[in-house]
């Protein structure tokens, strides 16, 4: 059977390895249905974007900006965000499978992250002010000098998880599971703030 140009075209462009995009801005619709492996955007605008069907593997994102984007059905496999604006995101409607992410210098207000799996995640000086991680498992996930107000924790799994130098927490450990999790001792006020009692 022979195979038109314009579907031939389609078939290459779902598929990018190892490219760099510098400073693009892209439309709605525009990254839909391709897969990009190792590759990495600097400078480039998401903001408009409502993605479908687009996975991230081992990707990069540098600088970029994505506040107003609808990231619904996007995989991010082993991806990284420096210096991005993710606020208010909703990761939760990402695929499951494999979803592996590291936050440094990122802007997280208002996004949420409830009943995914965030085994391992890394968020290295992170605003995540009011992000919703409710019923998420966040084992061994490190929050290294972190922001979080107003951050909401119930009915998430946070064994072994690393809150030591992050800020303004206010976790319910009845309704948090925090064993084994790391905390600083003059921080523990927002560990007990909800159980009635006061640390002098």
């Amino acid at each position: 059977m022979k195979v038109s140009k314009k579907t031939e075209k389609i078939i290459l462009n779902s598929y990018q390895y190892q490219t760099k995009n510098v400073n693009k801005c892209f439309a709605r619709e525009e990254l839909n249905l391709i897969e990009f492996e190792e590759c990495s955007f600097i400078g480039c605008d998401f903001s408009a974007c409502n993605f479908l069907g687009v996975t991230f593997i081992s990707c990069s994102f540098l600088n970029c900006q994505f506040e107003g984007a609808q990231i619904n059905h996007v995989a991010l496999r082993s991806v990284r965000f420096i210096e991005c604006n993710l606020k208010n995101l909703n990761f939760a409607m990402c695929d499951r499978l494999l979803f592996e992410v590291y936050f440094e210098n990122c802007q997280l207000d208002f996004s949420k992250f409830y009943t995914l799996p965030l085994n391992k995640a890394q968020f290295i000086s992170c605003s995540l002010l009011a992000v919703d991680f409710m019923n998420a498992n966040i084992n061994g996930v490190l929050f290294d000098r972190c922001d979080l107000h107003r951050t909401e924790f119930n009915g998430a799994i946070a064994l072994k998880a690393d809150f030591y130098s992050s800020e303004n927490f206010t976790i319910n450990p009845t309704k948090t599971k925090v064993e084994k999790a790391v905390f600083a001792q003059g921080k523990l006020g927002g560990l007990v703030a909800n159980i009635g009692l006061k640390l002098y």
